[in-house]
């Protein structure tokens, strides 16, 4: 693989910088997702059906300039967008990298490939605020397979086994001290041992939209210029688990581990163990 695709623009107008605020006015979707969803009515009107946006601060090798490749890490539950017999992904991804606040990158368009997950030695090897991100956002999920991560560590903490699937759903639904009492600490650990493990899909850049990237700078010339502002809120808006941790405020990571400092845990009553079914297959997170 060539390191960089070779980017027919010149650096001037390959450099400009968006916002989410701007896309989902301009286009639609959500502004906080990962990946940013268009209905119909907006692709009508513009032709794009989604764009991929990592952000930095938990994707820190995603593409940061025109043309070139990278990485990402992802959910399972963003693979009806991302595998291969998706009908998103026949054709190349449109990716705007967050480079910094308000700063959103048109890096161009990928093609990508599922490259199995983070061995425990490469999430170590993370920086350590991406570590926190990632891990955080497992501590405040409620649905997906954060939150079954999440209950995942929870039972393991309470009986010291690998708990089983039926053990899994009833945690999520229920919930209780165990999971309430999940710490940061405790996840990071987990996905330093490897019972949980992160995704990892190759970006390979296989083209640059000039005139896209012209849209972001001047407006968009389709139809009626901008979507309805309310109705881009809210279309296609992302499950629980694709906002890829940027909800994840640093504010959030410190308050945490503050509490956690301060609080014990409940003592675990192993006398309300299950049988023991055979261990999950890997989550992707």
């Amino acid at each position: 693989m060539d390191p960089v695709y070779p980017v027919p623009a010149a650096a001037e107008l390959t450099g400009h910088t968006t916002t989410r605020e701007f896309l989902s006015k301009a286009f639609g979707g959500n502004k906080n997702a990962f990946v940013q969803r268009l209905n119909p009515s907006h692709k009508a009107k513009h032709g794009y059906s989604h764009f991929l946006c990592p952000n930095l601060n938990t994707n820190p090798h995603a593409p940061q300039v025109p043309g070139a490749h990278g990485l990402i890490f992802r959910s399972e539950n963003d693979y009806g967008v991302l595998a291969k017999d998706s009908k998103r992904n026949r054709k190349p991804h449109k990716v705007i990298s967050g480079l910094g606040p308000n700063m959103w990158l048109y890096t161009g368009d990928y093609e990508l490939q599922e490259s199995g997950f983070l061995t425990p030695e490469q999430w170590g090897a993370l920086p350590k605020k991406a570590r926190e991100k990632w891990a955080m956002s497992i501590v405040k999920a409620k649905a997906g397979p954060r939150a079954q991560a999440r209950a995942s560590i929870a039972l393991r903490l309470q009986y010291k086994c690998e708990p089983s699937t039926s053990q899994v759903k009833k945690m999520i639904k229920r919930k209780g001290d165990a999971w309430d009492n999940v710490k940061l600490e405790d996840v990071e650990g987990a996905l330093q041992r490897g019972e949980e493990r992160i995704d990892v899909l190759v970006m390979k850049c296989v083209g640059y939209d000039v005139a896209f990237q012209q849209k972001l700078i001047n407006g968009p010339e389709f139809g009626g210029d901008f979507v309805d502002s309310s109705d881009a809120q809210n279309s296609d808006s992302s499950d629980g688990d694709s906002s890829d941790g940027d909800s994840v405020s640093d504010e959030d990571v410190k308050q945490h581990s503050a509490d956690s400092q301060t609080s014990k845990r409940p003592h675990s009553d192993s006398s309300d163990e299950e049988e023991t079914q055979p261990p999950l297959k890997r989550i992707g997170l």
